[in-house]
C-alpha cells in the first residue's frame, strides 16, 4: 500500500515537473518578446534608457533558468 501511495506521487511530481518546464519554456519565449520591444523602444529613445531595460532583464535572467 505504501509503495502504490509512493509511485502515485512519483507520477503526481513527475507530471509537475513537466508542467513546470512548459511554462519555464513559454516565460522564456515571453522574455524574448519582451526584450525585442525593449530594443526596439531603446532605439528610439537613446541609450540610457536601452541600457535601463537590459540591465533590468539580466538581473531576473537567472530566475528563469533551471537548476
Amino acid at each position: 500500500r505504501d509503495l502504490l501511495r509512493i509511485q502515485e506521487e512519483t507520477e503526481r511530481l513527475a507530471q509537475e515537473l513537466r508542467d513546470v518546464r512548459g511554462n519555464q519554456q513559454a516565460l522564456r519565449a515571453q522574455l524574448h518578446q519582451l526584450q525585442l520591444h525593449a530594443a526596439v523602444l531603446g532605439q528610439g529613445h537613446g541609450p540610457q534608457l536601452a541600457a535601463a531595460h537590459t540591465d533590468g532583464t539580466s538581473e531576473r535572467m537567472p530566475l528563469l533558468q533551471a537548476p
